[in-house]
């Protein structure tokens, strides 16, 4: 794909739009953290009359925090289902330039590299020491 083949529009579009969801969450949350502090300092205040009074903002706390919960997971959900979608197509891509033959872009040269774990259990580049002898015997020079 070439820079004339990107659509900039439809990314600007894209990225406005889960800009815009952020801070329509933002301003949610926002307005739920004032609105229940309000409910409960009246609750307060009126508790003072009325010793004996239930705390009735708790009903509305808890169902509203509910919602809130819920757009929260729909607004970072939907961001994370985008990373999860663009990994999955990169991977499908590089697939099939490899069922086809193509050389991958991802690929900086025409070796694997190979790997091994550490002594701390940390994956590392195996050093040409590490390698079995088969696979030696085919880069000599």
């Amino acid at each position: 794909m070439n820079s004339d083949d990107v659509n900039y529009e439809e990314i600007r579009r894209r990225v406005n739009q889960r800009l815009n969801e952020r801070v329509e969450f933002l301003t949610h949350l926002a307005i739920y953290i004032n609105a229940n502090v309000a409910l409960w300092v009246i609750w307060g205040l009126d508790l003072r009359n009325n010793p004996g009074l239930s705390p009735w903002p708790v009903l509305i706390t808890l169902i509203w925090g509910v919602a809130l919960i819920g757009h929260g997971a729909k607004v970072f959900s939907s961001v994370a289902m985008d990373r999860i979608r663009e990994h999955e197509v990169d991977r499908a891509v590089e697939r099939e330039k490899l069922r086809r033959g193509m050389m991958s872009d991802k690929r900086k040269n025409d070796r694997a590299v190979a790997l091994r774990l550490s002594d701390e259990g940390e994956i590392i580049p195996a050093d040409e020491a590490d390698l079995p002898a088969a696979r030696s015997k085919g880069s000599k020079a």
